[in-house]
């Protein structure tokens, strides 16, 4: 189970989207109140040197908006989805592909944002690419290894 920790002073501040959004999720998270004094001392072990800081299994993430981001796209972006692994859509074009992306969480980001067209993706895992659809796709699915086929099941929460 993943273990998250998220680093802030005895304060609402920066780091409260991100607790309302471990609230609203259901997840555990560790909430480390740094007193003023031992901030200082631990100031050096930062990322840039401040807080908010969230640690998922050791690895820190800083900045609250960049907190926010990812814990947004992880406990509300992936319940939209149905993923359907070494899948791909064939006989249908997309309406936009995007290069580079590093993960099916920028895709799926990618494609709230463009919620009115966006209905499946395909995620081309060796390559990095994101192809969108405005079809579900449902009719064209086939196997297809290092493909990743995910289509959107409830446009209410996008």
């Amino acid at each position: 189970m993943v273990h998250y920790k998220l680093t802030y002073f005895p304060t609402r501040g920066l780091a409260e989207v991100s607790r309302q959004l471990f609230q609203l999720a259901g997840v555990e998270f560790e909430d480390e109140r740094l007193p003023k004094e031992e901030f200082l001392e631990r100031k050096d072990t930062y990322p840039f040197k401040q807080v908010p800081v969230l640690s998922v299994d050791g690895h820190q993430i800083p900045q609250s908006v960049a907190i926010a981001r990812y814990l947004g796209n992880k406990f509300v972006l992936r319940p939209c989805f149905e993923r359907y692994p070494n899948h791909r859509l064939v006989n249908v074009m997309p309406y936009h592909s995007e290069w580079r992306m590093r993960s099916e969480d920028m895709c799926l980001l990618f494609c709230a944002q463009s919620a009115s067209r966006c209905r499946s993706i395909v995620y081309d895992t060796v390559q990095h690419i994101c192809h969108y659809f405005s079809d579900e796709g449902v009719d064209q699915a086939v196997i297809s290894a290092k493909m990743t086929y995910l289509r959107v099941v409830s446009k209410s929460c996008l």
